[in-house]
């Protein structure tokens, strides 16, 4: 009885953690970001209220939208690659091929960069 029990709380607590390992590498792979990367990201991110599916979202839609302006030259990212980037030496080329995590800090940097200047 109380192996049949343990043996079941076992095979349980495998099957979560299976699905918690499978969940994490789906988030990093769609925030473009490496699977250990994403866990501690989303550790941090969990102390301040964010869960890491939203993170994973925030890093997406910031590859995202880097990537339509390298394609297009427009769109949301705009605004920053045409007056702020070059006011602090950047380009959006620099940006291309960074990972969802990478080219969020390198905005973060040059919006700091940039009130800095201000």
């Amino acid at each position: 009885g109380m192996v049949a029990i343990a043996v079941a709380g076992f095979a349980a607590a495998t099957r979560s953690a299976i699905n918690y390992g499978k969940e994490m590498q789906n988030l990093a792979k769609l925030a473009n970001t490496g699977f250990k990367d994403f866990q501690k990201m989303a550790e941090g991110a969990k102390t301040v209220g964010v869960q890491q599916d939203k993170l994973a979202d925030i890093l997406k839609d910031t590859s995202d939208k880097i990537g339509d302006f390298l394609e297009t030259g427009g769109g949301a990212m705009a605004d920053y690659f045409e007056n702020i980037a070059p006011l602090i030496g950047q380009t959006a080329e620099e940006f291309r091929g960074l990972s969802g995590a990478d080219a969020l800090q390198k905005y973060y940097d040059g919006l700091h960069g940039s009130y800095c200047l201000g």
